[in-house]
């Protein structure tokens, strides 16, 4: 057993190791001061931060997983890091492709050529009143060659019924002896391809128009049709028919008139004159044997049109005659002697006109027994043109 001073040595000397052991121990450690303290502190209070966060997420993130896990809707993910609402995207409405588009069926191309409507068989619109001419399943023909020929006089082309393709128009004439009616007539082709009959655009008439002369598309649509006043024939010179051009449109339904005059005016040549004469009285031979004759003449204009060039032409046989002085021959603008006949040209007769003229005729040897007096009218170019009412226009010339 130790004794008391031993124990006391002891308990000395361990506390003097002790404190030399902590004054080498404190020389070599920095006390943490202020930066230290404050950077504890962030760190702490991130800590406590993101925990709290954490905690957050699992508060939400639960109850919105089991309303989409009722909903079996996929679980959105959170977005970390912000709290605001989402902004809604805008709804895009899909354009329909082409493919998928409806569309409208392209018109069928109705340009017809000159050789397709000549082979075909057609359906015509019906023809003026007058003598027949085929229509239900007509054929048409380059030219006429029997009464009732439908001949097909020419073509022209345009999108008539404005349906963005073109169709044909072709002016159709059924000949009946040297004239005959004559109409217009669009024409198209079905889905099909088969000609169709799309309408009449005009006809011919009994009065008037009697004659169609040409036909033409315009880019607008318009058909235009050269009509004229008289067909030819019967000792009636085209040359003296009055021309119009005249356009029509297509309503949807029929085609009907938008363009042009709708009458014509009284024509110049359409004129109607009379005439009338006394006898042809001869004198008493004078020495030689010539004789003189006298003649009075009145003519009337009875048409509604003047006479332009009215002309008497005398006809005296055997033996003819010439002309001498007189009242009746100054009046003449213009006279000749052709063998038995004699020419007395006129200045114009208005309508409703009468000139009364006496004429003296000598003749030279054998006097005339027979003669015929006619009143005529020439065009402008010389040419005797007719005379609607011919019946009392000419005469016979009593002589004595």
């Amino acid at each position: 057993m130790a004794d008391t001073d031993d124990l006391a040595y002891d308990d000395f000397a361990l506390d003097a190791e002790f404190a030399a052991f902590r004054t080498g121990l404190l020389d070599q450690i920095t006390p943490p001061g202020p930066d230290a303290v404050r950077t504890t502190v962030r760190h702490r209070r991130r800590v406590a931060t993101t925990t709290g966060l954490a905690l957050a997420l699992v508060l939400v993130i639960g109850p919105v997983a089991a309303v989409a896990s009722l909903n079996n809707t996929p679980n959105p993910s959170p977005t970390t890091g912000t709290t605001a609402d989402p902004t809604p995207s805008p709804t895009v409405t899909p354009t329909p492709s082409p493919s998928t588009a409806p569309t409208t069926p392209a018109a069928t191309d109705g340009r017809i050529s000159r050789t397709d409507l000549l082979g075909a068989t057609v359906d015509l619109p019906a023809w003026r009143p007058g003598p027949g001419c085929p229509d239900s399943g007509a054929k048409l023909t380059a030219k006429a060659v029997d009464d009732g020929d439908n001949v097909l006089v020419t073509t022209a082309y345009g999108d008539v019924d404005n349906d963005g393709a073109t169709e044909t128009v072709a002016l159709v004439r059924c000949m009946v002896g040297q004239a005959g009616p004559s109409q217009v007539v669009a024409f198209d082709r079905d889905p099909a391809g088969k000609i169709i009959t799309l309408g009449q655009v005009v006809r011919s008439d009994l009065k008037t128009p009697q004659w169609l002369l040409d036909v033409e598309v315009r880019a607008n649509g318009v058909v235009r049709v050269q009509v004229a006043d008289y067909a030819p024939g019967g000792g009636w010179d085209l040359d003296w028919s009055q021309r119009q051009w005249r356009g029509y449109t297509w309503n949807g339904e029929r085609f009907t008139q938008s363009e042009g005059e709708r009458a014509f005016p009284d024509n110049p040549y359409n004129v109607n004159l009379t005439v009338t004469a006394t006898d042809l009285v001869y004198g008493a031979p004078y020495e030689g044997g010539t004789r003189t004759g006298e003649i009075t003449i009145t003519m009337n204009n009875v048409g509604t049109v003047a006479a332009p060039r009215p002309r008497l032409d005398f006809k005296l046989s055997p033996g003819g005659g010439g002309s001498s002085a007189s009242p009746g021959w100054y009046a003449c603008q213009e006279h000749t002697m052709e063998g038995e006949h004699l020419y007395c040209v006129l200045p114009p007769l208005g309508p409703g006109q009468e000139r009364k003229l006496t004429f003296h005729i000598v003749t030279m040897g054998q006097t005339p027994t027979s003669g015929t007096l006619a009143l005529r009218t020439l065009d402008t170019k010389g040419k005797i043109a007719p005379d609607f009412g011919d019946w009392d226009n000419q005469i016979d010339i009593r002589i004595r």
